[in-house]
């Protein structure tokens, strides 16, 4: 498993995720919402964020991936920072390094590191058993 991946499905069942030496995603709680013209239904979900000031290795993510892996701990933090320093070195040169279902890095004008989540997921688990209590409402 890469680190992208393991980071998606850490989301799902964390409310932080550290990346040593790069930053820790940050969810935040967003309630559940109706668009006031489309009358659609927005379930409640968690709002992705990145704060460039955890930096320090919390064992998460490299005990995660050592498990999935059937790695070492050791291996999984040497992998981890290796990806790391690749998608530094990717940023320096210009371009925005992605992330699969989470968002995109990028260097802003100034060269400093900008974090666009995509949002496209609900990474609270709640939700979906929420979803299934209304759809149950309508269809009886």
């Amino acid at each position: 498993m890469n680190i992208s991946s393991a980071v998606r499905h850490l989301l799902h069942r964390y409310d932080c995720v550290v990346i040593p030496g790069l930053g820790g995603f940050v969810c935040n709680y967003e309630a559940a919402r109706i668009h006031p013209v489309q009358h659609k239904f927005h379930p409640p979900n968690k709002r992705i964020t990145f704060n460039q000031l955890l930096l320090v290795n919390d064992g998460l993510l490299a005990h995660f991936l050592s498990q999935q892996n059937g790695s070492s701990y050791e291996v999984a933090v040497e992998d981890i920072s290796r990806e790391v320093a690749s998608w530094k070195r990717e940023l320096s040169e210009g371009r925005a390094v992605h992330l699969d279902g989470i968002g995109f890095f990028s260097n802003n004008a100034d060269g400093r590191l900008v974090f666009d989540a995509r949002n496209s997921e609900n990474f609270l688990i709640e939700s979906y058993k929420y979803k299934l209590w209304i759809l149950t409402i309508f269809l009886h």
